[in-house]
This record gives C-alpha cells, sequence and structure tokens, in this order.
C-alpha cells in the first residue's frame, strides 16, 4: 500500500509572523511582566529599587488611604462594564439585525450615520456630550422640557446617581458601530438556504432568529465579549475630558484612573501635594 506523502510545515508562516510578535511583545508583552515585577518593590524618588514582595498589595488592599479608592474604581469598571455587555452588544445584535433586512430602503446610510461615532475622537465625542448635557447651555434639558418630562432633569455628569451611568451610556453611542458590524457580518455569511428551508417549514421569523441565527452567531458573540471587555478601558480618556468640567471624579473613577493618579501623585515632590 502507497503510503501518501505529507506536505512539509510552511515554514514561512514564522517569517511573516515575526514582525508583529517582536512588536507585540516590546510593546504590550514586556511592559506587563515588567510592571508585575516592579510591584515587588518599593522605589523611592533616590535611591534603588528595595524588594517589599506583596507588602504593595497588603497596603492597597489594606490601608483605607487606598483600598478605598481602589475598591471603588474597581466597582465603578464593573458598572461599566456590565453596562456595554447588557446595553450595548444587545443594542448592535437588533441594528444589525434590522440593517440586514434586503426590503429596508437607505440601508447604507444608517450603518455610515450608526458607525461614523466609532471614528471620532474620544476627545471631540466628550466634548460634543458635555455641551449637550450642560446644566447652563445643553440642549438634552430643552428637549426633555418640550416632551413634558422637565421634572426629571437634574446635573447628569454632576450627580453621584447618574455619572457613571451618564458617561457609559455615552460610550455605548460611541462604540455601537463596531460591534454591530461584527454582527452584520456574521448574519450576511449564514447561508440563504437554511433561512429559506426554515421558512418552508413554517418556522416565524422569531424562530429563525432564536433557533437558527443565534448559534450561528455564538463565535461572533464570544468575539465581541472579548473585545467589549478589552476596549471599555478607553473610558478613562473620555473621563479625563468631562469629569474636570463637574468635579465628579470619585463618582466615575476608573481603574485605570486610579492607577495613573496614584503613581502620578506617588512622584510629585511633596511642596505640589
Amino acid at each position: 500500500m502507497q503510503r501518501i506523502a505529507r506536505k512539509p510545515f510552511p515554514t514561512h508562516i514564522f517569517v511573516f509572523l515575526l514582525p508583529a510578535v517582536i512588536i507585540y511583545t516590546l510593546f504590550m508583552v514586556y511592559p506587563l511582566f515588567d510592571s508585575l515585577r516592579l510591584s515587588f518593590f518599593d522605589q523611592s524618588v533616590q535611591g534603588p529599587p528595595v524588594f517589599v514582595g506583596l507588602q504593595n498589595f497588603q497596603t492597597l488592599l489594606g490601608d483605607p488611604q487606598w483600598s478605598q479608592h481602589f475598591w471603588n474604581a474597581l466597582g465603578n469598571n464593573f458598572v461599566f462594564f456590565s453596562i456595554h455587555m447588557f446595553v450595548q452588544n444587545p443594542l448592535a445584535l437588533l441594528l444589525a439585525t434590522l440593517l440586514t433586512v434586503k426590503q429596508l430602503r437607505g440601508r447604507a446610510i444608517y450603518r455610515t450615520l450608526i458607525f461614523a461615532p466609532t471614528t471620532l475622537s474620544v476627545v471631540i465625542i466628550g466634548f460634543i456630550w458635555s455641551l449637550i448635557l450642560s446644566p447652563i447651555w445643553g440642549i438634552f434639558d430643552g428637549i426633555l422640557k418640550s416632551i413634558g418630562l422637565g421634572g426629571i432633569i437634574q446635573p447628569w455628569l454632576g450627580s453621584d446617581q447618574t455619572a457613571l451611568i451618564t458617561v457609559s451610556l455615552m460610550s455605548v453611542w460611541q462604540w455601537v458601530g463596531l460591534p454591530m458590524v461584527l454582527f452584520m457580518a456574521a448574519l450576511l455569511g449564514i447561508p440563504e438556504e437554511l433561512i429559506e428551508a426554515s421558512r418552508v417549514d413554517g418556522a416565524s421569523p422569531w424562530k429563525v432568529f432564536t433557533e437558527i441565527k443565534i448559534p450561528l452567531l455564538l463565535p461572533t458573540i464570544g468575539i465581541v465579549g472579548v473585545l467589549t471587555w478589552s476596549t471599555q478601558h478607553r473610558v478613562y480618556w473620555r473621563r479625563l475630558t468631562i469629569i474636570p468640567i463637574f468635579s465628579v471624579r470619585s463618582f466615575t473613577e476608573h481603574s485605570t484612573a486610579f492607577s495613573f493618579s496614584r503613581a502620578i501623585r506617588r512622584w510629585e515632590p511633596p511642596s505640589r501635594r
């Protein structure tokens, strides 16, 4: 019996992957592990770093000066991520489903308008929404008054009850176009024969969506979930743009902001603190 010769392993793949691996290692992997290494040392302004083991973690979690702000920032992280996961992603799936309906006119225009905020700078987004929600000259309060909802008006970015949710919804408005495009690509990739066969069998549109499209979308839903977790840290830069105007830092402080601000304060001269 003649053996089938195996194809040689395509070693040229390593040549194409090597530049990306080197760049990713230098700017992502190495800083990550170096930061972990530095967490076991105490670096004073003068003198070499001193190994202190887990003392920095004990200070972070046990010292009230640090732990209160840390747990507050971590809680804000969780709320912000939850709003994106359970508001942004279902909304993106709904929009993608509607915009893949062939009978809908102007689909390209709607796609462009929804995706456009994703291409804008977070600084521009923050400035625009700070103007819209301003209690002095913002138009949002006027819209609420015109539809009879003036009783719920409040300082949206200046209240501890609404600041974090408002900033989160601003971020949802900006980034909902990204998961929408991913869902649209997955929906358009579903074979039309499956949809037609289910309709012939008498399946309703809801059953087609829940029993055929959703199972086929599960890999994309997983990817969108990972991207949501990785990109939600961008809120920090939006927070820097908006929060200085309304001074509600503790209500929207993010874990990245917490680390950055504490590091800057750690290296400030005592006379400037």
